[in-house]
């Protein structure tokens, strides 16, 4: 499983970008530039009409460079440093990757006139969706059984190494997925 991370304030991104003009209107008349997906800590902003692409990424830049609540914004160029799969047009990865800063989270179910919200007095609030470079993030892995060796224990491990540890269990071979050795009873 994985991490768990607490916030205070909710942010709502839909909210700048309709102030800047990428969404209009509502419901079925919603009109967009530019569309979200929302993961807890991390946002996923995809360029929706093609044909504006340069200035809707030039108008994104604007809002999210600097913006309040946002610890960084990754574009592109930078999506295999986070293990992020390169965009491609029409493929399924966004344009950009906004990750919220300490104390924030993404929402974007319910409506809201201002871009950042406080959590009301009471609340409690935790998300995952957080960069997997947030130590707050960490998984647990638990293995039991036929070809694990009782009471074994490992440290912090990647979870890359899981399906490697899964198809040596298997008698597979799984080019690129070290097993986690010190786990195996054989």
């Amino acid at each position: 499983d994985h991490g768990f991370k607490k916030y205070q304030n909710m942010i709502t991104p839909e909210v700048w970008l309709r102030r800047k003009g990428l969404i209009r209107g509502t419901g079925d008349q919603a009109d967009c530039d530019a569309s979200i997906v929302i993961e807890g800590g991390s946002a996923y902003i995809y360029v929706t009409r093609e044909s504006k692409r340069e200035a809707t990424l030039k108008s994104l830049k604007d809002i999210f460079t600097n913006a309040p609540g946002i610890a960084k914004v990754i574009w592109p160029e930078d999506f295999s440093k986070y293990g992020y799969p390169q965009a491609a047009r029409g493929g399924r990865m966004s344009d950009l990757v906004i990750e919220a800063a300490p104390g924030y989270a993404f929402q974007g179910n319910r409506p809201a006139s201002e871009p950042i919200m406080p959590i009301p007095p009471g609340g409690e609030n935790g998300t995952h969706g957080y960069l997997n470079t947030d130590p707050d993030m960490d998984a647990i892995f638990v293995a039991w059984g036929a070809g694990i060796r009782p009471g074994s224990r490992t440290g912090v491990v990647p979870n890359t190494r899981v399906a490697g540890t899964i198809a040596s269990l298997l008698s597979l071979n799984l080019a690129g997925s070290a097993p986690i050795y010190e786990i195996l009873s054989k």
